[in-house]
């Protein structure tokens, strides 16, 4: 018997288990299975299906719209700055005295 035979086989058995409202001794008793078998395939069964349900969860993902607006490049020896629209004017004056500082 192949795998995915067994596997059939025993999701039915676990169904009949389930709906029988029988403790897993009296089962196994009454349907000839071993108790070890049936905690077996019980563990395996409710594995995959937490597995399975983990790969099927979305979840959301903000993205932010990425900033076209134009931008100024201003290079001062080693020095790159990049001013993109709306910069305060003050701060971008002490970053250019700074850098006339260093140079």
């Amino acid at each position: 018997m192949s795998t995915n035979s067994k596997s059939e086989e025993w999701q039915i058995l676990i169904e009949e288990f389930k709906l029988s409202k029988l403790t897993a001794g009296e089962w196994c008793s009454q349907n000839q299975k071993p108790i070890s078998r049936l905690r077996y395939w019980l563990h395996k069964f409710k594995y995959q299906n937490t597995v399975n349900d983990q790969d099927q969860q979305w979840i959301s993902i903000p993205i932010k719209d990425e900033v076209t607006s134009p931008t100024i490049i201003v290079k001062i020896a080693s020095f790159q700055i990049e001013i993109p629209t709306g910069f305060d004017k003050d701060t971008l004056a002490e970053v250019l005295t700074t850098v006339q500082r260093i140079c």
